[in-house]
């Protein structure tokens, strides 16, 4: 277990969604509302590193996950995104794997092969995977931060390229 603001976590989960950095959160909550009069909030959820496992709630009360489901190899060391990279209003999950620099997207939260991979920025870099709609188009795009430098490296299509 780690310390955290005074609280205890365990750093076998992620926590995932629209909430993963929170910056995102204002990015893909503007993208969802900008399509849908119902301004369908974000929802939280839990990535298990060890099993490589997705636990997905449709709402932001407290109970078990309404989704749960294995995505990717397990004890890999990959990261979680999040996002609409479609544009069909669907918020869906995706990881990263930091070793490669390559994205794994999936368009449903379902197990199963990725939708889209791309490898984007520098390998075993330890820059860490981010997701937003930078331009406005409705489309969550990938992008990279680079803890040492405090710099971003945004896409605006989700497609192999250097950073």
């Amino acid at each position: 277990m780690n310390r955290c603001n005074g609280r205890f976590f365990s750093s076998k989960f992620f926590l995932i969604a629209l909430i993963v950095i929170s910056f995102l959160t204002s990015f893909t909550t503007t993208t969802q509302a900008a399509k849908s009069p119902s301004k369908v909030p974000a929802h939280i959820g839990l990535y298990s590193k060890s099993s490589s496992v997705f636990y997905l709630r449709n709402s932001n009360t407290a109970g078990v996950a309404d989704k749960t489901f294995g995505y990717g190899p397990a004890n890999s060391g990959w990261l979680p995104v999040a996002g609409d990279w479609n544009g069909d209003g669907i918020t869906t999950i995706g990881l990263y794997n930091p070793v490669t620099s390559v994205f794994y997207l999936r368009n449903t939260n379902t197990a199963g092969y990725a939708d889209m991979t791309f490898a984007y920025g520098p390998a075993n870099s330890g820059w860490l995977p981010i997701a937003g709609d930078w331009n406005r188009d409705r489309i969550t795009m990938i992008g990279l931060y680079n803890p040492v430098t405090s710099v971003f490296y945004l896409r605006n299509t989700n497609t192999a390229s250097y950073a």
